[in-house]
């Protein structure tokens, strides 16, 4: 997962993973440096950054690691540039003991910035909006059942209970311009990034995003059943105008 650390008055992203050995990434958005170490490097760099600790257990080194790379007040970050690489030292207290860890990262070349950062980015405003989505869809089935039990049990007895109806079109009404809004759903969009790029495609490539719906006429909506336990009707913005 991604973090934002800084370093005089400089902001970074930095990833910090450990799956059969360290594997660390930093960006400042216009350059990627990477570093990676077997489970015996990894483990021997910090032993000897730090021999006062009684413990090198692999479990307790990771999660040493995973606390310093986080903006915290008691950590030091130092990044130092190097020509096109950069030299991260990373310094903290934990219950009076200092702990150490540092290393160099390589610069990766431009287009990897395509597929280490960009694509990741894009995927995360893909699935925020496919979860938005969804989570519209089930405010406006909840409002729905509560309409139905209106009509058949009279208003609810519990007014903390009670809430407004849920508007998606207000909720998410003109978004500024400068947002990724309606742009990553696609299913050709991703195939072709997919074979690109060599990326899995999202587990679920969405359905059309919020106002993507709301400029379709794709909304769902309801209308009141006709008589007592006739359930909820849905309809498509189209027919509800028939």
């Amino acid at each position: 997962m991604w973090r934002t650390i800084s370093s005089d008055d400089k902001v970074y992203l930095i990833k910090f993973l450990f799956k059969d050995g360290m594997h660390m990434q930093l960006t400042n958005l216009e350059d990627l440096w990477e570093a990676k170490l077997s489970t015996k490097e990894f483990m021997k760099k910090f032993q000897d950054l730090n021999p006062h600790l009684d413990s090198f257990e692999l479990s307790s080194i990771i999660k040493h690691v995973s606390s310093l790379v986080k903006d915290l007040p008691d950590n030091e970050i130092k990044i130092i540039k190097k020509g096109d690489d950069v030299h991260i030292g990373l310094k903290s207290k934990c219950d009076g003991i200092t702990i150490n860890f540092e290393l160099p990262l390589n610069s990766l070349p431009k287009n990897a910035i395509i597929k280490g950062l960009i694509i990741p980015l894009m995927l995360t405003v893909q699935h925020l909006e496919s979860c938005q989505s969804q989570l519209c869809d089930l405010l406006e089935k909840k409002d729905a059942q509560i309409h139905e039990y209106e009509i058949e049990f009279g208003e609810l007895s519990k007014k903390s209970l009670v809430t407004e109806k849920f508007f998606r079109k207000v909720a998410f009404d003109k978004p500024p311009d400068n947002l990724l809004l309606d742009v990553f759903y696609r299913r050709s969009f991703w195939e072709k990034m997919s074979s690109k790029y060599g990326i899995e495609l999202p587990s679920k490539v969405i359905p059309a995003s919020i106002t993507t719906k709301l400029k379709r006429g794709m909304v769902p909506t309801y209308k009141p059943p006709v008589k007592k336990g006739a359930g909820i009707a849905f309809y498509g913005a189209e027919t509800s105008k028939k």
